[in-house]
């Protein structure tokens, strides 16, 4: 019985590892002109850092020159309070209210400064005719800066997941 688990295990795994990737689907957006684009990716899930956590790197200051973070992150907590959007737990899936909201911005751990990093997944669409690429953002989770005893980043707590489009 252990032998034709085993097999059995073996044989899915190998179906699995030569699956062929499926070709790119075409997809229309209306906008002012209707264009049909490839899809480069369906899904791709992917951080950004937004918070400069060492003080001795430039390279990182000079990435992040051009990004407002406070205005991101209190357009996004304005629009889940307001409920424009909804905010999901990250691990559970369920919706977050807004005084649960509140809760968390009221804890000792959380501050809106400490936001370090958005995990993002988009999809990816490819106009090969005009050469536009364009991204559409599926999701967002803010991530929170968590530290180490000595100080260094440990890494980052998912806040809560934004569905947006």
């Amino acid at each position: 019985m252990r032998k034709i688990g085993f097999i059995l295990m073996v044989s899915i795994v190998a179906a699995a590892c030569n699956k062929k990737p499926q070709a790119p689907q075409t997809v229309k957006y209306v906008e002012r002109d209707s264009l049909s684009f490839d899809v480069i990716a369906d899904t791709i899930t992917y951080d950004v850092i937004i918070k400069n956590t060492v003080i001795t790197d430039p390279v990182t200051d000079e990435f992040l020159r051009y990004l407002d973070k406070t205005s991101l992150i209190d357009w996004i907590f304005s629009s889940v309070y307001s409920g424009e959007i909804i905010a999901y737990d990250y691990f559970s899936g369920a919706v977050i209210s807004t005084d649960d909201l509140k809760d968390i911005e009221k804890s000792k751990s959380f501050s809106r400064e400490s936001i370090g990093k958005i995990q993002f997944a988009e999809a990816w669409y490819y106009n090969k005719e005009h050469n536009i690429f364009k991204k559409k953002v599926i999701s967002m989770v803010l991530g929170l800066e968590q530290f180490n005893s000595d100080g260094t980043l440990r890494g980052y707590k998912p806040v809560f997941k934004l569905y947006l489009n």
